[in-house]
């Protein structure tokens, strides 16, 4: 028997989360920096975080033809510059 004399169903009720306990992220939710946040209700956290990545895929948009032109001539430089590229996204997502 249960509190308050229930029968038991033979089915365990997952335990309460205490407040400030994180739930387990999906792989959907974190392919998009902030989305998960956003699928929460937490859009007001993940402002920064979607503004940072609009801006880099304003960057790769605006400037496709030079990233290709950069991708192909492969000097120091330029190898510099694309890793640099492609990093920013993951280290804005983690400053902001």
């Amino acid at each position: 028997m249960t509190a308050g004399n229930e029968p038991s169903t033979g089915v365990a009720e997952p335990p309460a989360r205490a407040q400030g306990d994180r739930a387990p992220v999906r792989l959907r939710e974190s392919l998009i920096p902030g989305l998960g946040h956003v699928l929460r209700g937490h859009g007001r956290r993940a402002w920064r975080i979607l503004l940072f990545l609009a801006a880099w895929v304003a960057v790769v948009v605006f400037r496709f033809e030079t990233i290709v032109r950069a991708a192909r001539e492969r000097s120091a430089e330029d190898i510099i510059a694309l890793a640099f590229l492609v990093a920013l996204p993951v280290a804005l997502a983690f400053a902001a």
